[in-house]
């Protein structure tokens, strides 16, 4: 998953819902900005139903506790400063969740 800091995305290597992130330069945030960034949710074997929902959390710390011995990865999550991330979505922010269907 994509560092806010290194949002570029090099369209040539990237495909469909699958952004590819050269992370060559680093872009710091500034306090107040806005910027736009393209995240890929990794693959998985989901089987949703007609009526199911999919609901989409987003956190800036990791969901779960960590555990090698059973499987629960990362085994060791790279903390990062403390600050505040505010997601802008809807009306003159354009955002969308693509999920891809086989």
């Amino acid at each position: 998953m994509g560092k806010p800091s290194q949002r570029a995305v090099d369209p040539d290597r990237s495909g469909p819902s699958r952004p590819f992130h050269p992370d060559t330069a680093r872009e710091p945030l500034v306090r107040g900005q806005v910027v736009a960034m393209d995240l890929e949710l990794r693959p998985s074997a989901t089987r949703f139903r007609a009526g199911e929902v999919l609901r989409l959390d987003v956190q800036g710390r990791w969901f779960f506790p960590t555990n090698p011995i059973t499987g629960q990865l990362p085994a060791r999550y790279e903390r990062s400063g403390r600050g505040t991330c505010v997601l802008h979505v809807g009306g003159r922010y354009d955002a969308a969740l693509h999920v891809p269907r086989r």
